[in-house]
């Protein structure tokens, strides 16, 4: 099961959760007041799980987290809130189903990739440097983009997992030989700089931020 399903699966056991919370309100005698049948934290432990789905798939920066109800003392008299709340997870819900996000995988990958190239920055910028250890995260990201392209293209590749080897199947598939024979420097880089001893040590600071460089403009430019 890929990520997207994941995703679906998970808000369709809120969106059933949330259904059978919005429909546990009543009116009471001789009261004005919606009141759920449904103890205080069991509406709480369901608005929580979907501020925190909502915020994994789509961030707190979207529209969707935007637009959840803000935090209430009592919900067992807040039908409203909980309705709100259920509304926003179908929302979010058809548009993971029909693609109108940003895919799910690429959306986590990507955010994982910018979490390493991140920690390679600040290791290059670290006195006194650290772009051996900068040059290992950055050959890592690329690698694991590589296997998510063949993957997303099921090629096939020869031998061991590893960068050359999804570069060879990539190459003249999904990028011309210029950037293939590009590739192979960031894998000899990276593979220098885990190995450690007299490989390591000739590798330059500046070498490494141009790999770094390399790397982020590949990513914006070939998605999986």
């Amino acid at each position: 099961m890929n990520i997207r399903d994941e995703a679906l699966r998970e808000l369709d056991r809120l969106i059933e959760t949330g259904k059978r919370a919005a429909s546990s309100y009543s009116l009471g005698e001789m009261s004005t007041v919606y009141w759920s049948s449904f103890e205080e934290h069991e509406l709480r432990a369901f608005r929580a799980s979907a501020a925190a789905c909502v915020e994994r798939l789509t961030g707190r920066g979207s529209e969707f987290y935007k637009h959840l109800p803000s935090r209430e003392a009592h919900l067992q008299s807040s039908r409203d809130v909980v309705e709100g709340v259920l509304g926003v997870v179908l929302s979010l819900r058809e548009a993971v189903e029909h693609d109108l996000l940003v895919r799910v995988e690429q959306r986590v990958r990507s955010n994982t990739h910018d979490d390493f190239l991140t920690q390679a920055e600040e290791l290059l910028g670290a006195r006194p440097s650290y772009h051996v250890a900068a040059m290992v995260l950055v050959g890592g990201v690329l690698e694991d983009q590589l296997r998510k392209m063949c993957v997303s293209r099921s090629l096939k590749w020869n031998g061991k997992d590893g960068m050359g080897t999804y570069n060879d199947a990539l190459k003249e598939v999904a990028y011309p030989q210029a950037v293939w024979r590009r590739i192979q420097v960031v894998a000899d880089n990276r593979n220098a700089a885990a190995h450690g001893g007299e490989d390591a040590a000739k590798l330059k600071h500046a070498d490494v931020e141009d790999d770094l460089r390399w790397v982020r403009k590949f990513l914006g430019e070939n998605v999986a």
